[in-house]
C-alpha cells in the first residue's frame, strides 16, 4: 500500500538518432520536419515521444504538442482522472477515482469513457496486478501535470480530495475498505493534518497489525515519525514489533531512541536487549537486562543472549529456577517454543505443542507457523523426516501468506530433510532460497547459510575437499567478527576434520552431543569425516 513505488517509475530517455528511428518504424512517411519537431518538444523523453506516436497513428495531420499542451486540450473529467492519479502516482483504485469524479461534476457522465481514453492515449493503465488501480504510465506525465497546474489548483483539488475520503470513511464505519481509504488520506495530509487525524493513524494501524503487514507498519511510522508519541503505547509496540519481523533492528532502535522513556511503561524497554541481540550485540542486551526487574520477557532475553554466547548451562540453570514463577504470557510461550535444546525431544515436543495450542487460540499466525517450524527441527534431529516435512511445510504455507522473510528458516530445514535423503538437487535448490529470502541484517545466520551449502556441494560432489578447505578457512578468518560461541564451533569443527588446529570453541558441543537433549545441528558422515550442518529453529524472540 505505499504511496510511491520508484521501481515503476522510471524515466527513459533516447538519443537524436534513437528518437527517429523509433518514429520511423512506427510511422514510415513522416517527413523530416515533423521528425525534428518532435525532437524538440520531447528532447528524447520516450514517454513523450511515445503519446505523440499516438496521436499521429489516429490522426497523421495532428498539431504537435508536448504532454503540458496535450493536458491542457483534455475535457475536465479527463483532467481529474490525471491530477488524481497524479497526486497517487502509485495507483488510485478505480472505483474511488469514479466516485469522487462523480460527487464534483453536475451533469451525468461516464467517467469510464473517459478513462478509457486515457488508456488508449498512453497517459495511464490499470495495474495488472489487482486489476483495480489507475497508474500513470510515466513519471514524466506525472512531473509534467504536477509542474503544469497552478499551485492553488492542485491545493483545491487535494483539500475536496480530504473531504470525499474522510466522508467517505464515516460512512462505511468498518470494512474492507476502511484501510486503503485511511492510507490515502494519510498520504495527502501534512503534519498539522495529522495530528487532527491521530485516530486515522490509530485506526489503520490496528487493521494492519492484524494483517501482519510489518513492512507496511514500518514504512507508515516513518510518514508519522513526528506524530508517534501522541500514540498510545500499545501501537508503539506494533511498531517496534514490525521493525523487528523485518529485521530493521537499527529502525527500532531509532524510534526507541526518539522517545521520552519516562512516558511509558517498563516493557518498552525490553526492546533494547531484543534489538540488541539481533544486532549480535549480546554483553549489551545482558547489561540492558540487568536495569530491568525480573519477568517473562527478561527471562526469554536473557536466555537468547546466553544461548549465542555458549552458556547453556547458565540458560538451564535459569529456567530450572525461574520459569515455574514467571507470568505464563506470551513470552512464557515463545520460551518453550525457543527452548527445545533445553529438553529432550519428548519435553520439548510437548513444550512445543503447548506454545502452538496458545498461538492458536490467540491467532498469532507468524508465532504459530514458528512453531511449526522447531516442531520440523525437534523431528529432523529425532529421524522423523516425513513428520518434519508435513511440519515444515505448515510453517512454509503461513510464512508465505504473510510474506514474512523468516521463510529463510523452513527452506534452511527442508534442505537438511533433502540432504538426509540424499535428494543433493532438491538440497542445493532450497539452500539457495534460503539465502536469497534471509534479510541481510541476519549476518550470522548468512554466515550459517553459506556454510551449510559449502558441505551440501561437497557431499553432492560439486565441488573438491580442496576447495571446501579453502572456503572454511575464509570463514575462519570472519571468526572475530561475531562472537558467537555457536558460529566459531561450526567453523573450526569442520576445519579440523581435515588438519589439527587448536580448539577455540566449547568442546562441549560435541562431548554432549548424545547427552540426551534436543540439538539444533546434525553431524552428517560422508566418507571418513563427520561434518557438522546447522538447523534453524525459531528461537530470538
Amino acid at each position: 500500500m505505499d504511496n510511491y513505488t520508484p521501481t515503476v517509475l522510471n524515466l527513459s530517455y533516447l538519443t537524436e538518432d534513437e528518437c527517429k528511428l523509433l518514429i520511423r518504424n512506427k510511422i514510415a512517411l513522416l517527413d523530416n520536419i515533423k521528425l525534428n519537431q518532435i525532437w524538440q518538444i520531447t528532447q528524447g523523453n520516450y514517454k513523450e515521444i511515445e503519446l505523440i506516436i499516438n496521436r499521429l497513428i489516429d490522426n497523421p495531420n495532428s498539431e504537435l504538442f508536448n504532454i503540458s499542451d496535450i493536458y491542457d486540450k483534455l475535457p475536465d473529467i479527463q483532467k481529474n482522472i490525471l491530477l488524481i492519479s497524479s497526486i497517487f502516482p502509485a495507483g488510485m483504485r478505480k472505483d474511488i477515482v469514479f466516485n469522487y469524479i462523480k460527487s464534483i461534476v453536475d451533469e451525468n457522465i461516464e467517467v469510464a469513457d473517459s478513462l478509457k481514453s486515457l488508456i488508449d492515449a498512453g497517459f495511464v493503465y490499470i495495474n495488472g496486478d489487482t486489476n483495480d488501480k489507475i497508474k500513470i504510465s510515466h513519471e514524466s506525465i506525472v512531473n509534467s501535470i504536477l509542474n503544469h497546474t497552478n499551485a492553488s489548483d492542485l491545493q483545491l483539488v487535494t483539500n475536496n480530495l480530504k473531504i470525499y475520503l474522510e466522508q467517505t470513511i464515516l460512512s462505511i464505519g468498518v470494512g474492507g475498505e476502511l484501510a486503503y481509504l485511511i492510507h490515502c488520506l494519510i498520504n495527502i495530509c501534512n503534519i498539522k493534518e495529522l495530528r487532527q487525524n491521530v485516530e486515522y493513524i490509530k485506526q489503520l494501524l490496528e487493521i494492519e497489525y492484524r494483517k501482519n503487514s510489518y513492512f507496511y507498519i514500518a514504512s507508515l511510522s516513518k510518514k508519522i515519525h513526528h506524530l508517534i508519541e501522541l500514540l498510545p503505547e500499545k501501537y508503539l509496540h506494533y511498531i517496534l514489533n514490525s521493525y523487528q519481523w523485518i529485521s530493521d533492528f537499527n529502525g527500532g532502535l531509532a524510534i526507541l531512541n526518539s522517545l521520552q522513556q519516562d512516558n511509558y511503561s517498563k516493557d518498552l524497554q525490553l526492546y533494547y536487549p531484543r534489538f540488541q541481540i539481533q544486532k549480535y550485540e549480546f554483553e549489551e542486551a545482558l547489561k540492558s537486562l540487568e536495569k530491568l526487574e525480573n519477568s517473562s520477557g527478561t527471562l526469554l532475553y536473557k536466555l537468547n543472549a546466553y544461548g549465542h554466547l555458549g552458556k547453556d548451562q547458565d540458560a538451564i540453570k535459569l529456567l530450572n529456577e525461574t520459569m515455574n514463577s514467571v507470568e505464563k504470557d506470551d513470552f512464557y510461550y515463545i520460551i518453550l517454543r525457543n527452548s527445545a535444546h533445553y529438553f529432550p525431544t519428548k519435553e520439548a515436543t510437548k513444550n512445543l505443542e503447548l506454545a502452538l495450542d496458545y498461538f492458536q487460540r490467540n491467532e498469532y499466525q507468524i508465532p504459530v507457523a514458528t512453531v511449526y517450524n522447531n516442531l520440523g527441527v525437534v523431528n529432523i534431529w529425532d529421524g522423523q523426516y516425513d513428520i518434519a516435512l508435513e511440519n515444515i511445510n505448515k510453517a512454509e504455507k503461513i510464512l508465505k501468506k504473510y510474506d514474512s522473510n523468516e521463510i529463510f528458516e523452513p527452506y534452511c530445514n527442508k534442505l537438511i530433510i533433502f540432504l538426509m535423503n540424499k535428494n543433493y538437487q532438491q538440497s542445493l535448490e532450497f539452500i539457495n532460497k534460503s539465502l536469497q529470502e534471509c534479510p541481510k541484517a541476519l549476518t550470522l545466520d548468512i554466515r550459517m547459510l553459506k556454510l551449510n551449502k559449502l558441505i551440501i556441494e561437497l557431499i553432492s560432489e560439486k565441488i573438491s575437499f580442496t576447495e571446501f578447505q579453502n572456503s572454511l578457512k575464509s570463514f575462519e578468518a570472519e571468526i572475530p567478527l561475531i562472537d558467537d560461541s555457536w558460529y566459531k564451533f561450526q567453523i573450526v569443527y569442520n576445519l579440523q576434520q581435515f588438519e589439527d588446529i587448536p580448539f577455540v570453541y566449547e568442546k562441549t558441543y560435541i562431548d554432549d552431543y548424545q547427552d540426551g537433549l534436543t540439538k539444533y545441528y546434525l553431524l552428517i558422515p560422508y566418507k571418513k569425516y563427520n561434518f557438522c550442518i546447522g538447523l534453524s529453529p525459531n528461537w530470538r524472540y
